[in-house]
C-alpha cells in the first residue's frame, strides 16, 4: 500500500490527514468525492481541496447537504490545479467561512470530466476526529453514495478552524505489506493532538484493551491468526468523545505450522543392544503427502549419538536431507532433532524410519514393541539392515517397531482462497434485471457474495462455479463498482479486486402523478398491514405505470399494490417493491414495467405494506388529485380492507400512482 502523508500550512487544519492511492482514472463526467458526518461539535470550514494527481484544469469543489442533495450556500470554490505538486492537496479559500452542523451528513465533491485531469478511485483515507468518513459519493444533482467507511474518491479535503480536540493517528509498524509472525509482534503508531488512548483492531475486531499512555504501542500475537492477509487499524480517542482512524495496513501472517508426532503410544518389548546397523519401522504414507520436520528415537539409557534417517523403501536409498543426529534424552521419552529443511514424503509411498545402533552401545527395544500412530501413514512392521540392498522389513509384524523410532510432521494448511470477477469486464456497460456476473475461484471456497459499491446484493452463491446475477434496475444509471467476497465457511474471507461498470438502463416509464399535492397530519407507525386510499376510475380506462409512497423517514422496504375494491383481490401484475431510501417529503416510486390498465368506472385501492414500529407514514391526510379518478377515502386492512368513505378525498401515507 502506498501511503502518503499530507502537511497543513495555516490557516486551518486539514480534515484528511493521510490517504492511500487508488486506481488512477478520468473516465467520468460529474462530481466525485466523499460523504462524511460531522461529530458532536459544529465545524467551521475555511478551505476546500482536491488531490493533485496530474493535469492543469480548474475544478469546482463544493459541499452538499446529504439529506436533500442541495448545495451548501457559499460552500463552493473554483480550484485551479495548475502548478500543483503530485501527491499533495491543492486548496482554495471559501469567500466566507461555512459552519457545518453537528451530527449532520454532507458530501464533499470535485467536478470531473471524462478525458480530463486524473484522480484516484475509491481508496482508504485517514482523518481527524471532527467528523467520520462514511464512504464515497458520485453524481450530479442525483447522488449515489457507496464504498465503505473511511474511503473516498480523488481524494478531496477541507480545512477547518483549529480545535484543541483535533487528533490523528497512523500505524508506523509493521509496515504495509510486511510479513509478520510470532506471539509478540510490535505495533506502533504516530499520533498528533490530545490523544488519550489508542485501540488496535485486526480485521475490524478489537485487539485487547486500548493503550492508554504515549507512545501507545502494543503487541500482536499472530499465532492466534490464520496464515494469510490481515488488516491492522488504530483508533485514537481524545477522552472527550472524539475519535480518529488510521489508514488500514495490510500485513501477511506467516507462522510455522505446528508439528505432530506420528507415534502416539507404545508398549515396550525386550531391551537389547547386540546389533550393529540400522533398525526401525516401515510406514506407507496415505493419500496426502506428509511434510516431516523432525526425526526421533526413544531414549532408554546411555550417552551415545545416533543417526536417525528416512529411506525410500522401493530403492533402499536415503531420502535427500532426511537425516539427523540424536543424542541424550529422558528415559522413556522420544528425543528429537530437527531436519535442516522439512522433507516431504510422497503420498501412497513406503519409507523406512531407522536409527543407527552399535553392538554393546545404548539399549533399545526389540521387534516385539507394539506402537500406535496417527492416520497420516500406515504401519508396515519392523525393519533392519545396513544399507542399500540390505534392508529386511518384517511384514508379518505390522503395528510393531524396533527401538521405537518416530517423526514429527506438519499438518498441511488448506490452500489459500482466491477470487476474481471474470464477467462483466472492467469498463463494460450493463443493464437489465438479470445481468450475469461470473467469478474464478481457487482454494476452499464455500460461498460467494456479490457486492455493489461495497453493499451486498442478493444472496450468496453456494455451489461452484458460483455464478451470480445482478438486478441493475435497482441501481442508478452511473458508474458502479462490483466486488465478490469468497468465504470458506469457517470465518475466512477474501475479496476480489473491484470491477468498475456502467449501468445504463432505459428510463422507467414516465407518467402523470395522480396525487399532485397533500396536506399535513400526524405521522404514525403503529399498524401492521396495508394502508392507502380508495379511488374510482372515471369514464376512461387508465394505464398505471408506477406506484408510489411518500417518504417520511426510515430505511425499510415496502410492497405497494393495486386491489379491486369489489372483490378485495390484488390486480394481476399490479404490485411493486419500493427499496430503502428516498427524499423526505417526496414520493418514492416503483415501476410496473409495461403498466396495468384499470377499467373505467371501477373502484380500486392503492395500498402500501407497513409494519408496527417500522417506517412512519401520515395518518389520513387531504390529497389533491388529477381528474382521471375520484378519491373515495383512506383504506386499511390486509386480507380484508376497510375504506373510510366519510373521508373522501383523503388518504393514508399518502400513496400515489403514475399513469
Amino acid at each position: 500500500m502506498n501511503i502518503n502523508n499530507t502537511s497543513a500550512p495555516p490557516p486551518g487544519t486539514p480534515f484528511v490527514t493521510a490517504f492511500s492511492a487508488g486506481a488512477v482514472r478520468n473516465d467520468y463526467t460529474g462530481f466525485v468525492g466523499m460523504q462524511f458526518t460531522v461529530g458532536a461539535t459544529s465545524l467551521t470550514v475555511t478551505e476546500l481541496g482536491r488531490m493533485y494527481v496530474s493535469g492543469s484544469g480548474t475544478h469546482l469543489v463544493k459541499l452538499v447537504l446529504a439529506s436533500n442533495g442541495t448545495d451548501v450556500p457559499g460552500g463552493s470554490v473554483p480550484l485551479p490545479l495548475a502548478g500543483g505538486t503530485p501527491g499533495q492537496f491543492q486548496y482554495a479559500a471559501l469567500n466566507t467561512t461555512i459552519i457545518l452542523a453537528a451530527n449532520t451528513t454532507y458530501y464533499l465533491v470535485s467536478q470531473e470530466t471524462a478525458g480530463g485531469d486524473t484522480w484516484y478511485d475509491s481508496a482508504p483515507v485517514a482523518s481527524t476526529s471532527v467528523a467520520s468518513v462514511n464512504g464515497t459519493v458520485l453524481g450530479n444533482g442525483s447522488w449515489t453514495p457507496g464504498g465503505t467507511a473511511r474511503q473516498a474518491h480523488v481524494p478531496v479535503n477541507f480545512k477547518y478552524a483549529a480545535s484543541t480536540l483535533s487528533i490523528s493517528v497512523l500505524v508506523t509498524t509493521p509496515a504495509a505489506g510486511a510479513t509478520i509472525s510470532g506471539s509478540s509482534v510490535a505495533v506502533t503508531v504516530a499520533t498528533s493532538g490530545s490523544v488519550t488512548s489508542v485501540q488496535y483492531q485486526v480485521d475490524g475486531v478489537n485487539l485487547g484493551s486500548p493503550a492508554t499512555s504515549s507512545p501507545f504501542s502494543s503487541t500482536l500475537n499472530t499465532t492466534g491468526l490464520s496464515n494469510g492477509t490481515h488488516t491492522l487499524l488504530a483508533v485514537a480517542s481524545n477522552g472527550a468523545g472524539g475519535t480518529a482512524y488510521s489508514l488500514p495496513v495490510g500485513v501477511t501472517v506467516s507462522n510455522a505450522l505446528p508439528s505432530t508426532a506420528f507415534v502416539t503410544g507404545f508398549v515396550t518389548g525386550t531391551a537389547r543392544n547386540n546389533y550393529t546397523g540400522f533398525v526401525g519401522m516401515k510406514v506407507t504414507v496415505g493419500a496426502t503427502p506428509v511434510t516431516v520436520t523432525q526425526l526421533g528415537r526413544l531414549y532408554l539409557s546411555g550417552s551415545g549419538t545416533h543417526t536417525v534417517k528416512l529411506v525410500v523403501a522401493s530403492t533402499g536409498v536415503d531420502v535427500a536431507g532426511g537425516s539427523v543426529s540424536v543424542s541424550g534424552g529422558t528415559g522413556g521419552q522420544f528425543q528429537y532433532a530437527t531436519l535442516t529443511s522439512p522433507v516431504t514424503l510422497a503420498a501412497s509411498t513406503a519409507y523406512y524410519v531407522l536409527s543407527g545402533e552399535t553392538a554393546g552401545g545404548d539399549p533399545w527395544y526389540d521387534d516385539d514393541t507394539t506402537i500406535t500412530a496417527t492416520s497420516v501413514a500406515s504401519l508396515g512392521g519392523p525393519v533392519y539392515g545396513t544399507g542399500p540392498g540390505n534392508w529386511t522389513p518384517i511384514g508379518t509384524l505390522a503395528g510393531k517397531s524396533f527401538v521405537p523410532v518416530n517423526f514429527k510432521y506438519q499438518t498441511s494448511a488448506p490452500p489459500a482462497m482466491t477470487i476474481s470477477i471474470t464477467a462483466p469486464a472492467a469498463g463494460a456497460t450493463i443493464s437489465g434485471a438479470s445481468a450475469a456476473v461470473t467469478v474464478a475461484t481457487s482454494g476452499p471456497v464455500a460461498s460467494v457474495q456479490l457486492q455493489v459499491d461495497g453493499v451486498n446484493k442478493g444472496s450468496p452463491a453456494t455451489s461452484s462455479p458460483f455464478n451470480l446475477t445482478l438486478d441493475t434496475t435497482t441501481l442508478s444509471n452511473a458508474t458502479h463498482t462490483l466486488t465478490a467476497v469468497a468465504s470458506d465457511g469457517s470465518g475466512g474471507t477474501v475479496t476480489s479486486t473491484g470491477v468498475s461498470v456502467t449501468v445504463n438502463n432505459a428510463p422507467p416509464p414516465t407518467g402523470t402523478a395522480f396525487v399532485t399535492s397533500f396536506g399535513t397530519s400526524a405521522t404514525r407507525a403503529d399498524f401492521t398491514g396495508f394502508v392507502g386510499m380508495g379511488f374510482t376510475v372515471g369514464a376512461t380506462p387508465i394505464t398505471v405505470t408506477q406506484l408510489g409512497r411518500l417518504y417520511v423517514s426510515g430505511s425499510g422496504t415496502h410492497t405497494l399494490k393495486l386491489v379491486v375494491a369489489s372483490t378485495g383481490v390484488d390486480v394481476a401484475g399490479g404490485s411493486v417493491t419500493i427499496t430503502a431510501g428516498g427524499t423526505p417529503g417526496q414520493f418514492q416510486y416503483g415501476s410496473l414495467g409495461a403498466g396495468v390498465t384499470l377499467a373505467a368506472n371501477t373502484a380500486y385501492y392503492v395500498v402500501s405494506g407497513e409494519t408496527n414500529g417500522g417506517d412512519p407514514w401520515h395518518d389520513w391526510i387531504p390529497v389533491t388529485t388529477t381528474s382521471v379518478a375520484t378519491g373515495n377515502g383512506p383504506v386499511y386492512g390486509s386480507a380484508a380492507f376497510t375504506v373510510i368513505s366519510s373521508l373522501a378525498g383523503q388518504a393514508y401515507g399518502p400513496v400515489s400512482f403514475k399513469y
